[in-house]
């Protein structure tokens, strides 16, 4: 005689489909739905208006017909991607250690299964306490054991390799590195970036550099871990920061060659390249810098802006250089999340250190995604707050 059983999901799946942002967002339906306006700081999407280059790709090349993308994708778009690494980084990379990835998330989320299975002896993943959730979630995924090792504010958040134990180090197969940072908007030099290529090498760890932020900075271009290094190393770059691309869905993967090599062949059974016309439309993306200049410009009067209501309230904040973030510390007697939920029942949201992670439990992020006349208007309710 059989009986019946429950069917639940595993702990490590809860634990990946948890979001803290979830309870935020229910308040902010709440507020929307009785009328009240609400000024939401909190999505790192912007309002931004796609590029019309890419627009005119996407109408150009909608077809009549559909069939599946190759996993490597056009040689178009590759050819593109490393067109653009040369004239951005000024580094030669083969189109054979490039792929394209429907937006970092996924390639991010599905890389620890190229190095870690149920054999494998290395199963610890080290990266910033602060993390971009896919970083912790595609641990999970494979049993693996995400281990955060950033610093703090005092350290500018920067990781540390050679600071580590080398026991930590033996064990383990990935270092994502992610600089620009989000959510701080740290960065960080060329002469950073060396250092962690050396110890991951020595050690045989797979050293990840997500680069996403790269081209949303300031002053200064930040570096990418392909000036140092393409063996042992693989970077992830995405047009939804670059070029307000978030729905498009559409990024790359590059570096050791061997390793993209793999990863292609493995992702013949886990995803695609983007769609075609997505394709076409990246193909002119990366192959066109003026619109990425346009969106910094667009982006710097909304950052000053903040930064000088930073400093009317006498809020600190982390002084940086890139993303269109800023990382500020709570006024006294407050922490990050009971800041947030003070602007938040104003109709302002903002995001606690708390959704990235742990520490720096006092500050919290703001993104520059609504028009300057929107952050005028917030500002009248914030300083209620």
């Amino acid at each position: 005689m059989t009986t019946n059983r429950t069917i639940s999901p595993c702990p490590s799946a809860v634990e990946i489909g948890s979001y803290p942002i979830a309870e935020f967002m229910e308040r902010k339906h709440e507020l929307l739905k009785a009328g009240n306006t609400v000024y939401d700081f909190g999505p790192g999407d912007d309002t931004l208006p796609v590029p019309e280059i890419v627009l005119q790709a996407v109408r150009e090349h909608l077809s009549s017909e559909s069939r599946y993308p190759l996993v490597r994708g056009f040689a178009e778009l590759r050819s593109a991607i490393a067109s653009y690494l040369d004239r951005r980084f000024q580094v030669s990379v083969s189109e054979k250690a490039i792929i394209p990835v429907t937006g970092s998330k996924e390639g991010i989320y599905h890389l620890p299964a190229l190095l870690i299975d149920a054999h494998s002896t290395r199963r610890k993943v080290l990266g910033p306490a602060l993390a971009y959730p896919p970083y912790i979630k595609g641990t999970l995924a494979v049993n693996g054991e995400y281990v955060p090792i950033q610093g703090g504010a005092d350290e500018e958040y920067l990781l540390e390799l050679g600071e580590l134990p080398p026991a930590l180090l033996n064990d383990a197969a990935i270092v994502y590195l992610n600089y620009p940072h989000n959510p701080t908007g740290s960065g960080c030099t060329l002469d950073y970036l060396k250092r962690q290529a050396e110890i991951a090498a020595q050690y045989g760890i797979l050293l990840v550099s997500d680069e996403c932020y790269a081209d949303i900075f300031f002053d200064s271009p930040p570096p990418s871990i392909l000036q140092v290094a393409q063996e042992g190393v693989l970077a992830f770059h995405s047009l939804s920061k670059r070029s307000g691309l978030t729905g498009y869905r559409s990024g790359f993967v590059a570096g050791d060659s061997k390793l993209v090599d793999a990863y292609a062949r493995m992702r013949n059974s886990i995803g695609t390249a983007p769609p075609e016309m997505i394709m076409h439309a990246s193909v002119a993306a990366w192959n066109d810098d003026h619109h990425v200049h346009s969106r910094r410009e667009a982006l710097r009067p909304i950052r000053e802006r903040f930064i000088a209501f930073f400093n009317e309230l006498g809020l600190e904040y982390l002084k940086t250089d890139a993303t269109f973030y800023l990382w500020a510390k709570a006024p006294e007697g407050h922490s990050g999340m009971s800041y947030a939920q003070s602007l938040r029942e104003k109709g302002i949201f903002i995001s606690p250190s708390s959704f990235f992670g742990s520490g720096s439990d006092e500050w919290f992020r703001v993104s520059l995604v609504l028009s300057l006349q929107d952050c005028e208007n917030a500002f009248q309710i914030w300083r209620t707050v």
